[in-house]
């Protein structure tokens, strides 16, 4: 399973015409395999580094109610909105 969220959104800079804002994404991956894990995850981490997105953070955990692996990624974007 693959499942996300939005973490943030918010303004890094702002002039009169335009702006520049940061985007962050978390992404889940489960599943009870490890190799499940790896490939999943480097689908994700290709297809949102073609999109502009660096990965700023990952780590697993393990759920001990469902024997479940997590691996837990966090990407982040800047860009740049225009105010006309």
């Amino acid at each position: 399973c693959i499942s996300y969220i939005l973490r943030n959104d918010y303004t890094v800079t702002n002039g009169d015409t335009i702006g520049y804002s940061k985007i962050q994404y978390q992404v889940k991956v489960w599943s009870n395999k490890q190799e499940d894990l790896q490939t999943y995850s480097a689908h994700i981490d290709k297809a949102l580094r073609q999109l502009g997105f660096s990965r700023i953070s990952t780590g697993e955990i393990y759920d001990i109610n469902s024997a479940m692996k997590q691996k837990i990624m966090v990407y982040e974007a800047q860009y740049k909105e225009d105010f006309d």
